[in-house]
């Protein structure tokens, strides 16, 4: 079926399966990043408060699901095994029979292990040859027998399979089409938008975007979709990312891609030729900017400063950030779709590269069945990242206060409908 789909119409049915980082330069406003980052590198992610708690609720929404209080399948800590230290984890997958495939950016590896968390093999190192990679992530969702990992440096695909051996390997393009975002649809496409040129423009501005698919094999990727709103930037001596940016989301499906760009609560999936198959909107927060949100904003940048360096930030470097503040939040922020056509989308919760202060309830998931129907919300604490997840299990890396990461399968416990 084809056409516009809202989450209240329930006699509607979808018939669907289911940012990366760019170097900042140097400039007048982006030597203003140096204190945030400063508090990047030292901060304190907070737990789980009360979800009734956070700002702008959303009256329509559905039961809620907690995490259980325990992991239920843990590895990682500063001590112990080697394999079980872990650096920059750039993305997980829990397979089929409850092992766990992770991808670790800090050490260039790929390791699997047991759903008894047994280690079971490790591969990769750091290097542009064969099995070697220098910024890896392990991407979910491309096929159920292969595991497959992107370089974001040398824009290359590996594909291994459950045993660790290495597959294929080959080329995503390059050159004025360097992908920007990087996703899979379960036949195994790759789907990804461009970087493209920066405007010539300086001030706020956002870049509009071709998203292409490419499979093994293919010679020249094919375009879904083109002049996509984009990330947003400001751009002055040199660029940096705008507070509360809008960001572009993909997700693909055995029909073609989800399409989000964030002004909205509403998702597009197109086909493969570029034919709106069907839209998904949903309720959600009032998304107007409040003097709260700004508050919270000038606490988050200056959390852990004493009262002097506070004084300071928000006389010299804060009225750089607020000319170019915008008007409204965007409306989301991820998306990740499961094997089994169900859809989490990641609402907005600030900016990802700021600590979360003390009370900071967590980013709140909403869970849309294959039919398109909102059926859950899930919290997941503002200590944790969410890479996979299941009807009754999320899987996440969990980081402590000295920054140490632990993988995670926690049980979900759903309330009533």
């Amino acid at each position: 079926m084809t056409g516009r789909h809202s989450e209240r119409d329930a006699s509607l049915k979808i018939p669907f399966r289911t940012t990366e980082d760019i170097p900042r330069s140097s400039g007048s406003v982006a030597s203003a990043m140096a204190a945030p980052a400063v508090i990047a590198l030292l901060f304190v992610l907070w737990s789980c408060g009360d979800p009734s708690d956070y700002p702008g609720e959303d009256e329509e929404a559905p039961a809620r699901a907690s995490l259980s209080n325990d992991p239920i399948w843990a590895v990682g800590g500063a001590d112990g095994p080697e394999a079980q230290v872990f650096s920059r984890i750039s993305g997980a997958r829990r397979l089929s029979d409850g092992s766990i495939v992770v991808g670790v950016a800090g050490f260039h590896e790929i390791r699997k292990f047991g759903p008894d968390t047994t280690h079971r093999w490790t591969v990769g190192r750091r290097g542009e040859g064969p099995g070697e990679f220098e910024r890896l992530r392990l991407l979910r969702g491309c096929s159920e027998e292969r595991i497959v990992v992107y370089d974001r440096s040398i824009f290359r695909v590996t594909e291994f399979s459950q045993d660790g051996e290495r597959l294929a390997a080959w080329q995503l393009p390059s050159g004025a089409s360097v992908p920007y975002e990087v996703t899979c649809a379960p036949d195994g496409r790759v789907i990804y938008f461009a970087a493209g040129q920066f405007p010539a423009e300086t001030g706020i501005v956002r870049w509009h975007v071709p998203i292409s698919w490419i499979s093994r094999g293919m010679q020249a990727a094919q375009l879904i979709r083109d002049e996509v709103p984009g990330p947003e930037r400001v751009l002055d001596d040199g660029y940096w990312d705008r507070p509360w940016s809008r960001q572009l989301v993909l997700g693909g499906t055995d029909q073609g891609v989800w399409i989000g760009t964030g002004d909205d609560y509403m998702l597009e999936l197109v086909g493969w030729d570029g034919t709106v198959l069907d839209t998904l909107e949903w309720s959600g927060r009032d998304r107007a900017v409040t003097p709260a949100d700004i508050e919270q904003l000038q606490d988050e940048f200056t959390e852990g400063h004493d009262e002097a360096a506070r004084v300071r930030f928000l006389r010299e470097d804060w009225p750089d950030y607020e000319r170019v503040l915008p008007s409204s939040v965007p409306a989301y922020s991820h998306l990740l779709i499961l094997d089994d056509g169900t859809l989490w989308i990641g609402e907005w919760d600030g900016i990802m590269w700021l600590p979360r202060l003390p009370g900071h309830p967590g980013k709140r998931w909403n869970v849309f069945d294959p039919s398109g129907k909102r059926v859950r919300q899930v919290t997941i604490p503002s200590n944790m990242r969410l890479l996979d997840a299941g009807d009754n299990w999320v899987l996440v890396v969990v980081r402590d206060s000295l920054g140490v990461e632990t993988l995670a399968v926690y049980e979900l416990s759903w309330g009533p409908d």
